[in-house]
């Protein structure tokens, strides 16, 4: 990646300030509160969209200025599917400032590490957690997520039989099941550690683990329980009939009794009006009318059948006399035999006219014979009709019948229903009571011994939830150790330091002409070492000299930014480094450019302005009363 232009407007000291970057490496320098931390800062403002030190945007707002703006024109090669060219501008207010996402996207890395690695000092002054957590992010070897988690706990769990044996886990057992879908380690261990802290309240809740009688199955007991349970529903069945003939069912049976003879008083009053006589003999009186009116319906429609047909004949008498007449009407003298010869004798006209009758006569019978029809048809309807309320009456008569016969039988059977009430009635006695007493004794101890077993089966469960507590804390207690930091993390820990160490002293050398190295400890902490390769004296970052602590901080910074694939960094503060060491900077600076794209790098100077020694991938600037200069060869 390449900065070609940075622009500020109203940002801290700068009213309007431009520089533009042409080549691999820029050197930026200024007196003190000349604005150089400005630009480190706003270059890492523009990239990151993020605010360090938990500062706000209004405090970068230049005095007097309501807004500022920051612009950066850069480039990115090497992408696939992502533009080349960018501009990101930065404003006062987020909401209008361009979101540096489309950067990350084509990076291996994200905000948060990215804002990190900008400044040489930023990453070296993180917590210990939060540098491991920007190691995991870039090195590939520490990629643990949802889909290889699993993959790196059977791993570590082959390697410790021990731990295992000790918390009674087969190696074949899923112990991710207790888990819901872990994200990454860190989630993982959080998840684990909740669900143990649960578990555990849950075991000590339930108490002591109790004590069960050899040989007692959830089986047996259930198996016990159920027959007992159904022979004590019999008993309460058994002295409920008991009870109700003893005491209720006599009254019930009266009720019943008295139900029944109501309604053979009711079918006796019907029994009593009924006439099956007379309505058999209006039955038959109706079979006799309706054979008569049969009779003369059927003469009617052979009538109606006759009429129609004469009718017929008459019309089609009229209807040829009709076709005859108009014939003669229209005759124009032509011959049938010979059409070319025209026939005009007034007597052969005559002959025809007089030889075509006069149908009035044949109307007249038409009209009577249709009256005929119409009076026969009116008479069949009535017949019909006659015949229809005969049926309907027929059917009535016979229902009455039906049912005073239904009736009887249902009187007979209310009869010999109202008998065996009355027997049972007269059984009833005392001797229910001590057969109910009996039951009831019966009752009494099965249900103690119910009791007795339910309580038993109280203390089966909570011994079953006791051993499966103590098994998934079992288990989570293996995932605690695996996912905490002396776990899966310790293991993968030892192999990314030393990948971190062999990218890191590589450029290390260069920096201090060989004379130290790294060494770094990611068990315990976020260790770094400064090693002097000459005396073998290991000495923590910490304490060391603000130059060779700068240098440690330079080459993790080159490393990081390796790692992210940005290929870019921004350095302040080269006058930390003493003369002699400026110049293995130089060195390094030129040794390490074919691995980046653009350095820009930032230092102090004091009454004598630094010399451009016409490198050719060097630009150097000065800055001075807010703008830049570059410094000519």
């Amino acid at each position: 990646m390449e900065i070609k232009e940075l622009y500020l407007k109203d940002f801290k000291c700068f009213e309007e300030f431009k520089i533009q970057f042409t080549r691999p490496i820029n050197l930026i320098f200024g007196e003190n509160t000349s604005g150089k931390s400005s630009i480190v800062q706003a270059i890492s403002l523009a990239l990151t969209g993020k605010m360090g030190n938990g500062c706000e945007r209004r405090s970068l707002v230049r005095h007097k200025a309501e807004d500022f703006a920051v612009t950066v024109s850069l480039s990115q090669n090497g992408i696939p599917d992502h533009p080349k060219q960018y501009e990101i501008t930065q404003y006062t207010s987020i909401r209008e400032s361009t979101d540096p996402e489309t950067i990350f996207q084509g990076l291996k890395t994200n905000r948060e590490t990215l804002a990190a690695i900008m400044d040489t000092a930023n990453f070296l002054n993180l917590h210990p957690d939060e540098k491991k957590r920007i190691l995991f992010d870039l090195l590939p070897d520490l990629k643990i997520d949802a889909n290889n988690i699993a993959c790196h706990l059977t791993t570590w769990l082959k390697d410790k039989p021990e731990i295992m044996k000790k918390y009674n886990i087969d190696l074949g057992e899923d112990l991710m099941e207790v888990l819901s879908s872990p994200t990454s380690l860190e989630d993982a261990y959080n998840q684990v550690y909740e669900e143990r802290r649960i578990a555990k309240r849950e075991l000590k809740t339930l108490g002591e683990c109790p004590k069960l009688p050899k040989g007692l199955t959830r089986e047996k007991l259930e198996t016990d329980l159920n027959q007992k349970r159904q022979e004590l529903s019999y008993l309460h069945v058994a002295i409920g009939e008991t009870k109700g003939m003893a005491q209720g069912e006599r009254r019930q049976i009266e009720r019943e009794l008295s139900q029944v003879t109501e309604e053979l008083n009711q079918i006796e009053t019907l029994l009593q009006d009924a006439n099956n006589e007379r309505l058999s003999k209006q039955l038959e009186a109706l079979k006799d009318q309706h054979s008569v009116i049969a009779e003369e319906i059927q003469t009617l429609r052979d009538n109606y059948a006759s009429l129609q047909r004469e009718t017929g004949r008459l019309l089609a008498q009229k209807e040829q006399e009709e076709k005859s007449k108009s014939k003669a009407k229209n005759f124009a003298g032509h011959c049938p035999l010979f059409p070319d010869l025209t026939c005009k004798t007034k007597e052969v006209l005559s002959r025809m006219s007089t030889t075509i009758p006069d149908n009035t006569e044949l109307s007249a019978a038409i009209e009577a014979q249709t009256k005929k029809t119409s009076d026969t048809a009116r008479l069949l309807k009535e017949k019909e009709d006659a015949l229809k309320q005969i049926n309907n009456s027929g059917n009535i008569i016979k229902d009455n019948l039906s049912h005073i016969a239904g009736s009887r039988k249902k009187y007979q059977y209310l009869q010999e229903k109202k008998q065996k009430l009355e027997k049972i009635l007269s059984t009833v006695s005392t001797d229910k009571a001590t057969e109910s007493q009996k039951l009831k004794e019966k009752i009494t101890i099965l249900e103690s011994e119910i009791r007795e077993e339910t309580n038993l089966f109280t203390l089966l469960e909570k011994a079953e939830a006791f051993q499966a507590l103590e098994k998934r804390i079992n288990k989570l207690e293996v995932l605690t150790l695996a996912f905490s930091p002396k776990g899966i993390m310790s293991n993968l820990m030892k192999g990314a330091a030393s990948s971190l160490m062999r990218l890191a002293n590589s450029l290390m050398a260069d920096l201090t002409n060989n004379r130290y190295a790294i060494e770094i400890n990611l068990e315990e902490g976020f260790q770094i070492f400064l090693c002097n390769c000459q005396t073998g004296a290991l000495t923590d970052i910490n304490i060391v000299s603000t130059s060779e602590r700068f240098r440690v901080g330079i080459v993790m910074q080159a490393v990081l930014s390796e790692l992210t694939g940005l290929r870019f960094m921004v350095i302040d503060g080269i006058d930390i480094l003493d003369q002699a060491n400026r110049g293995f900077f130089f060195h390094f600076l030129r040794k390490v450019l074919p691995r980046f794209d653009q350095i820009i790098g930032l230092g102090t100077i004091g009454q004598v302005t630094p010399k451009n020694p016409g490198l050719a991938e060097v630009d150097f600037f000065l800055l001075k009363d807010g703008q830049i200069r570059q410094i000519a060869a």
